[in-house]
């Protein structure tokens, strides 16, 4: 009888790491990809900056060609019932100011000069501030279709973007809109000129106090369309000090205030008088 027999073979493993110059071609597309992906992110918002200037550029036109052909600012238009119909009530009272559009009819302003307060109620009390919106559409100024009137039952001041304003190029940003003889002074804000005030904030619900913009970013559109300082010119944020939107200049001193361009919140609002 044969007997039978094994054999073990026994097996070492071996252990293969990256070389050096493997983990350098590795370090160098991670770092390819990084400076592609942070490239692209600063080109993407230096798009949306531009996007912003020519906004600007767009409204502030419109709205002085509309003032030409109609012989008054939008949303404080007095007759403006009469070009595009009235949406409730008499098309000067509260009942009026409170609907929501759903075509081109609207209620008329004041004829007060600017587009400011103007309703009873509390949440009619700044209804041409909406209006002017609306009254630009409906004039097929700016595109769009606008409510003309506060998104909240109770709060004057309201705003969605694409609603009842304008959607700003940058984030969940909107454009206001304000108007009268002189803006600012006492804690907040510079004091300003009279005549149209556009704003640029963050949507947010009430209240809408936030900016997207960083106080660099407002120099640059500064710097393009105006004298380049935040308290003089058409083109301003908010003081040092204000308790709205703080640190964006450098003081509360209109005739030294730089912009603070090293400050890292995004919170400085952007003002253009017109």
């Amino acid at each position: 009888m044969t007997k039978g027999f094994s054999v073990f073979v026994g097996s070492k493993q071996s252990q293969a790491g990256f070389s050096l110059v493997e983990l350098s071609i590795v370090l160098v597309i991670l770092g390819l990809l990084t400076g592609g992906i942070l490239t692209g992110q600063n080109l993407i918002r230096a798009a949306e900056m531009r996007s912003v200037i020519t906004q600007i550029q767009q409204y502030t036109t419109a709205a002085m060609t509309f003032r030409d052909k109609y012989f008054a600012n939008a949303g404080d238009m007095p007759n403006a019932t009469d070009f595009w119909g009235v949406k409730g009530g008499t098309g000067d009272d509260d009942a009026c100011y409170s609907v929501v559009a759903t075509g081109t009819e609207t209620c008329n302003g004041n004829g007060g000069g600017w587009p400011a307060g103007v309703g009873g109620a509390v949440a009619t009390a700044q209804a041409e501030r909406f209006l002017f919106w609306q009254h630009l559409a409906n004039a097929g100024m700016i595109e769009g279709s606008y409510t003309g009137v506060t998104d909240s039952s109770s709060d004057a001041y309201v705003t969605t973007a694409g609603v009842n304003s304008p959607q700003g190029k940058i984030g969940s940003s909107y454009f206001g809109i304000n108007g009268g003889n002189s803006f600012g002074g006492g804690t907040d804000s510079f004091i300003a000129p009279g005549g149209l005030l556009f704003t640029l904030r963050q949507n947010q619900g009430a209240n809408n106090s936030r900016s997207p913009l960083y106080a660099e970013e407002v120099w640059n559109i500064d710097k393009k369309l105006d004298d380049g300082r935040p308290g003089t010119g058409r083109v301003m944020t908010h003081k040092n000090g204000s308790p709205e939107a703080p640190g964006c200049a450098t003081t509360d001193d209109e005739s030294t205030a730089e912009y603070a361009v090293s400050y890292t919140a995004n919170t400085c609002h952007l003002r253009i008088i017109q």
